[in-house]
């Protein structure tokens, strides 16, 4: 979906990514955006290749940790993070999110979510078969339940399921990983749980399975100053 913030003042995006919705973010930020990676090669290849966009201007490439963020306090007004926060430590990185956004600032997440069926986590064994780097997606009614606990109230949340070729998502991860993703590995471990991923994921038994992204906006809740009694 367009992300189309309102009187945004200063925005942090987590991981460069492919770039293009960096730029998109970009074009409506009042001050800058921030784009934290923790790989300096990946922010370099974002620089050569949107260097020339009339809103990188306003972007500022930043290499660091997530569990570390190069952001002051209640700095930021929105928080992007897509398809990082199985790749790293999921309560530090949420910590620091949480601790940059300004009360009532918004965290926008994207990522894949397991099936609501799959409490065994059959999918996230499939998924660190090919890349060691994988923590765990997260159930969708766990993912709410982990921001609330962190002082996040839901404002929305969308699931989709996409097809996607094992091949190619294999070749993918491929590049990701000094020794490439284990693709028998992975394969294997859709066989050993067959008819969770017919039932859950879609397999036709070959090469073609469902993905279920989600895309979800939550709101930091407002400071409330506790009154004790003395």
């Amino acid at each position: 979906p367009e992300i189309v913030p309102v009187d945004m003042k200063e925005q942090v995006k987590l991981g460069a990514g492919e770039g293009e919705l960096a730029c998109a973010l970009a074009k409506h930020v009042k001050k800058k955006l921030v784009v934290i990676d923790p790989s300096y090669e990946a922010l370099e290849l974002f620089r050569k290749k949107y260097a020339h966009d009339p809103s990188f201007g306003k972007i500022e490439c930043v290499c660091g940790s997530f569990f570390s963020l190069p952001v002051d306090y209640f700095k930021a007004d929105l928080v992007v993070v897509i398809d990082y926060l199985d790749l790293a430590d999921s309560y530090r990185t949420v910590d620091e999110i949480v601790r940059v956004l300004r009360y009532e600032g918004i965290l926008f997440f994207g990522g894949i979510v397991l099936d609501h069926r799959d409490v065994e986590g059959a999918y996230d064994e499939f998924v660190h078969a090919a890349n060691p780097f994988h923590n765990d997606y997260y159930l969708e009614s766990d993912l709410e339940t982990f921001l609330k606990l962190k002082n996040f109230a839901k404002i929305s949340t969308e699931s989709a399921r996409v097809k996607i070729s094992l091949g190619e998502w294999l070749e993918g991860w491929s590049s990701f990983t000094a020794d490439g993703s284990d693709a028998s590995e992975a394969r294997g471990a859709i066989e050993r749980s067959a008819e969770v991923f017919t039932s859950l994921y879609g397999w036709d038994g070959k090469d073609s399975l469902d993905e279920i992204g989600c895309t979800a906006v939550f709101r930091k809740n407002a400071y409330v100053e506790e009154e004790h009694k003395i």
